[in-house]
């Protein structure tokens, strides 16, 4: 991640924590302000609380190709408060937050921001959602801040609102949303839709766990930073081996660099037939990019293309 991304991701996030952010909710419709998102009040005191994710190497990666149809990913919760953020090529910052509640676990949910949890499918007959199965809702709020047209930008937001439905076994019940910034086009939240599955599938393997930031940054920035007051976490890969269970948390996302061979993939043993990682382990795994075979046997490269 460029230095410069780093103070443009807290920047932002910390407009959201006070509350410095151009309200967009004020001209939403009062139906969405109550069955879509978090009442701007409540929003700013959750976030005060968030954690907050570096999931640029997300970003990265799903732009260059690695992205999976969202319907078929686990959207399971890896927490209950978080925002998730990341710098777009042309260096808008995207802040994501989201609030999960577990509907079967009272414990586990935040205070409650839906005047009524579950909503009917639009339109209707589109698909049934088995809500007593349901065992997550999440509301994932859109801020968008940083650079536009190399001009620093005030945050605003939130310009979208979604709401997930989630199974206990991840899978996606109901994804739907509501369009507050009517001048961004739709096909701009594509990019952030897949980057928050993206994620949130991470988030399902065994060998992927939410660690502290490790990266040394250069003592100014640093400071600067210790001024704004963010901190910010990681996803880290743990190494697919008989030790994966180790106190180390592996090595970030952002530092695996692709190789010629294998793409990143996910991939499940001891279920659906399939056999146990190295004759023990069972559950889903997120292999890295790697080199298969003998270099001496000679090499072939190999490039992906995202289709439209």
């Amino acid at each position: 991640m460029g230095n410069a991304n780093i103070e443009l991701m807290a920047s932002v996030v910390a407009d959201m924590r006070s509350g410095r952010y151009v309200n967009l909710m004020e001209r939403a419709e009062v139906s969405v302000v109550r069955h879509m998102g978090l009442p701007p009040n409540l929003a700013r005191a959750i976030a005060q609380s968030a954690i907050t994710v570096d999931v640029q190497a997300v970003y990265d990666q799903f732009i260059n190709g690695h992205g999976h149809d969202v319907y078929l990913m686990k959207a399971a919760p890896p927490w209950a408060n978080a925002i998730l953020t990341y710098v777009s090529e042309s260096g808008n910052t995207w802040a994501v937050h989201v609030v999960a509640t577990d509907m079967h676990d009272a414990e586990y949910a935040v205070p409650a921001f839906l005047d009524e949890i579950k909503w009917d499918v639009m339109p209707p007959g589109t698909h049934t959602i088995d809500w007593d199965a349901v065992r997550w809702v999440m509301s994932a709020q859109v801020y968008l801040g940083g650079l536009g047209a190399g001009e620093r930008v005030p945050t605003a937001g939130p310009v979208m609102i979604w709401r997930l439905a989630v199974y206990p076994d991840g899978s996606l019940a109901d994804l739907n949303w509501s369009h507050i910034a009517h001048e961004i086009e739709m096909a701009r939240f594509n990019n952030t839709v897949g980057v928050l599955m993206e994620t949130l599938n991470m988030c399902s393997c065994t060998n992927v766990v939410l660690a502290d930031a490790k990266r040394k940054r250069p003592r100014p920035q640093q400071r600067r930073l210790d001024r704004i007051g963010v901190k910010f976490s990681e996803l880290h890969i743990r190494p697919v081996s008989k030790s994966y269970r180790r106190d180390d948390p592996g090595i970030p996302l952002a530092d695996m660099r692709p190789m010629h061979g294998v793409r990143g993939h996910y991939s499940e043993y001891g279920v659906n037939g399939k056999g146990l990682l190295f004759g023990k382990l069972s559950g889903r795994y997120w292999i890295p990019p790697h080199v298969r075979g003998n270099k001496e046997h000679g090499e072939v490269e190999q490039s992906y293309v995202a289709e439209s």
